[in-house]
């Protein structure tokens, strides 16, 4: 399952971590961890229409600094958030939730309001 946030915010809540705040959430079941990909997590962006097409998620991850971030359940965003960069970082976090939670939360956030909200932690 993928807990994909998405709508919110990254904000600086004390010197020790950060928080993703507001926004929206939604539940992805049943995901075969041997077919995701950022192409697939783009789709998802879609189906669920955050955004109307994947010609306009893929400008928003190229052109406007947007990204996917993946931390497993419990774990402080500060320290566990991991940036989805290729398919072979998609296939490392799923090799790890199959192995451990078969649960992950993946936001999807602006680099810059993260880079902002680290760097005031």
């Amino acid at each position: 399952t993928i807990e994909l946030h998405y709508k919110g915010e990254i904000v600086h809540i004390n010197d020790e971590d950060i928080s993703y705040f507001g926004g929206e959430v939604v539940y992805l079941d049943w995901i075969d961890p041997d077919c995701l990909s950022l192409f697939e997590l783009d789709g998802y962006v879609v189906d669920i229409g955050h955004m109307e097409s994947m010609r306009m998620v893929e400008e928003y991850r190229t052109t406007h600094g947007w990204a996917y971030y993946w931390s497993l359940p419990g774990e402080r965003l500060k320290a566990g958030l991991q940036e989805l960069t290729s398919d072979s970082d998609i296939l490392d976090m799923a090799a790890k939730i199959v192995l451990e939670t078969k649960f992950v939360e993946v936001y999807l956030i602006n680099k810059d309001e993260l880079r902002k909200a680290t760097l005031e932690a």
